[in-house]
């Protein structure tokens, strides 16, 4: 029986009475790229390899081998934060793709920042790294940040293809390089190491970085007492995606899953008591429209002033 990954790293199998446990056994994570196509059909493994569900999902061996209902749970839970982190990954669409987004306006003025894109993509690719390694335990990870990476891989494009300020150009490249930096070290420290475990270390600190990301934000609404640039719809996603993957993290017993996603309901709350404070105090329509509006007003008065 084989159980946990099928990475292999050399001297790190045991034979016990005939059976093979392979719950350390990794290959080098240069080469996780390889078998990723594979991961999404048991139907792919040849019938000796075909993995079984590890010990954190357990199967009774009841009439037609079911489910337990605690692994029930476990899979719906994750399957949930899985969802849940669609629509999360999903939010900037509108933003990007949108009727008044960056594409369609051919500029990305309307937002204070595209760190988020950037936090994202390289949390995304860390945690397919992360999540490869260890199958079919991290099905959910893996499967939904392979859509991840993909998503914030365009938004991320398009912003810095949009962008136009100097000081906005120089926050991309120093976003897109320090994060490459991250994954360069990740790599090489796996490598050192001989194991994908290093990789749930620094998934994690990218995990916090990105939740913490639309903080990023944080000046431009201070500076214009406005949360038009703020977008709603991520900080929400953020606490209810914490919600849902500390409590997967919990079940599942992996700690890389649930310090990042603690630390994402705190700073989930925080956002939205900043975005709560500044929209009940100010309002949501950026300075420049209010401005707008006044002048609009202003002009429409002495008009009828002038009528008279």
């Amino acid at each position: 029986m084989f159980r946990g990954s099928f990475f292999f790293f050399p001297g790190e199998s045991r034979a016990r009475g005939g059976e093979i446990d392979v719950s350390k056994v990794t290959r080098p994570p240069s080469s996780f790229l390889l078998p990723l196509f594979g991961f999404f059909s048991l139907g792919a493994f040849p019938p000796h390899l075909t993995p079984v569900m590890s010990s954190a999902t357990d199967i009774s061996s009841g009439d037609g081998h079911h489910l337990n209902d605690s692994a029930f749970v476990q899979q719906a839970v994750g399957w949930a934060a899985v969802v849940a982190t669609l629509f999360y990954f999903a939010a900037p669409i509108k933003d990007v793709f949108g009727e008044n987004g960056i594409v369609k306006t051919r500029t990305n003025a309307n937002l204070a920042t595209g760190f988020p894109y950037f936090a994202s993509f390289y949390n995304c690719a860390l945690w397919v790294m992360y999540a490869a390694g260890d199958l079919p335990k991290l099905m959910q990870p893996l499967a939904i940040n392979i859509l991840g990476v993909s998503l914030q891989l365009s938004f991320l494009t398009c912003y810095w293809y949009y962008a136009t300020e100097k000081d906005d150009l120089v926050s991309c490249r120093r976003a897109f390089f320090g994060g490459a930096f991250i994954v360069v070290v990740a790599f090489a420290v796996c490598e050192s190491m001989h194991s994908f475990k290093p990789f749930g270390d620094f998934a994690m600190v990218m995990n916090i970085i990105m939740y913490y990301s639309p903080l990023a934000a944080f000046a431009t609404v201070v500076r214009e007492k406005s949360v038009a640039r703020m977008p709603l719809a991520p900080l929400v996603l953020t606490l209810v995606c914490s919600l849902l993957w500390l409590t997967y993290g919990y079940m599942i017993r992996d700690v890389p899953i649930m310090t990042p996603n603690a630390c994402g309901v705190l700073l989930g709350i925080a956002q939205l008591s900043v975005y709560a404070y500044f929209s009940i105090s100010y309002g949501t329509k950026r300075p420049d429209d209010v401005e707008a509006n006044a002048t609009a007003e202003a002009n429409e008065q002495q008009r009828l002033i002038n009528s008279t």
